[in-house]
């Protein structure tokens, strides 16, 4: 499986962004739990990402098979169809509205969000 497809690469670059990391840094080959060390939950979050990214649906079913970035980038052009795949540019962006981890920490630990929270 190549990761220089144009799936691969947004595959690639969500995943870097998630991992705050330099995506030239990540192969097909790695474990997504043992070699880059995504827990459960940024699993979820990943695959998440790709839904929306890629307007499918990833069934829970589905996941045990998806253990490496190669996997993951095989199964995402499997159900892709032809012409969406001539559509995402190679060098995608990250997808607007994920937020990193840090992001997220860093918005739970807001005042703002602690005042609303005790007003529910």
């Amino acid at each position: 499986m190549k990761a220089s497809s144009s799936i691969g690469e947004q595959i690639k670059n969500v995943l870097a962004a998630s991992l705050e990391r330099d995506g030239s840094t990540i192969k097909p080959d790695q474990h997504l739990r043992d070699d880059l060390g995504l827990d459960s939950l940024r699993t979820f979050e990943l695959l998440y990402d790709l839904e929306k990214a890629f307007d499918l649906e990833i069934p829970n079913d589905d996941l045990p098979g998806l253990q490496t970035l190669a996997d993951v980038i095989a199964y995402v052009e499997a159900r892709v169809p032809a012409a969406a795949r001539a559509e995402v540019p190679s060098s995608a962006p990250q997808i607007k509205g994920h937020r990193s981890t840090a992001q997220n920490k860093k918005r739970a630990a807001s005042p703002k969000t602690t005042a609303k929270t005790k007003k529910l």
